[in-house]
């Protein structure tokens, strides 16, 4: 993780999805976040994939004023087996070990959701973990 971030001492990283084979999106509860938390990592561990690999992860916000959760993080699709990692902070970076970040603060209501690009089945998990 970068320096200029840290996952405070209350902040452990929660299992959002176990690993187990699916073949459809997943579209994760609402999450209240805590309220010292400025942002998330989020992590998709891709490990095992039926002729074509293709999840998206989109990190959303909730906009209270038109019942609607809005796309902060729509990444590119992974095809490959691979852990990816992606945040949301007001100091966001990206590079390596970060796929793709957003420099915001992280609304309270927020959830998860992987996109499945086909209905191939992909094995995979995923997990967060609040920025102090």
């Amino acid at each position: 993780m970068p320096a200029a971030f840290q996952i405070g001492p209350d902040q452990n990283f929660q299992v959002e999805v176990a690993s187990g084979a699916r073949a459809a999106t997943y579209v994760g509860v609402d999450k209240q976040q805590s309220e010292m938390a400025r942002g998330v990592y989020v992590i998709l561990d891709l490990t095992t994939f039926v002729t074509a690999a293709s999840l998206q992860v989109a990190i959303e916000i909730f906009d209270p004023a038109s019942g609607k959760y809005i796309d902060l993080i729509s990444a590119t699709p992974v095809t490959a087996n691979s852990t990816v990692i992606y945040i949301v902070s007001p100091n966001a970076v990206t590079g390596a070990p970060v796929t793709k970040g957003v420099s915001a603060w992280l609304t309270k209501q927020w959830r998860i959701r992987v996109i499945h690009g086909n209905g191939n089945s992909h094995t995979y998990s995923v997990s967060y973990a609040y920025l102090a």
